[in-house]
């Protein structure tokens, strides 16, 4: 990067700016991979596949009248079960979630 800030030939700063995009992913991708913090609250619970599941399914999605009932079906899953595993992944309950 340095090498090709230096002389800038053609195309020399698209190439400096892709590469500062993939430094700067690459650190964020270690940081979810190693860090305690992003093992908690929803960065934690995007690494669940069900409850990631359920997470893009409400924000992909927000104008829907999302249930408990609703999402448990949507990744199937019981209702009782959804309900422990979404409060044990992300601190609080999905009802709550949802209404917040």
């Amino acid at each position: 990067m340095s090498e090709e800030s230096k002389t800038l030939g053609a195309g020399g700063e698209t190439i400096v700016a892709n590469i500062a995009d993939i430094v700067v992913i690459k650190a964020i991708r270690y940081w979810l991979d190693t860090a305690p913090e992003a093992n908690k609250g929803w960065l934690g619970a995007l690494k669940d596949p069900k409850i990631g599941k359920a997470l893009t399914a409400i924000h992909a999605h927000p104008e829907l009248d999302w249930t408990l009932d609703s999402l448990a079906a949507q990744i199937g899953m019981s209702r009782s079960g959804f309900s422990a595993r979404f409060t044990d992944v992300i601190g609080t309950s999905a009802k709550q979630y949802l209404t917040e």
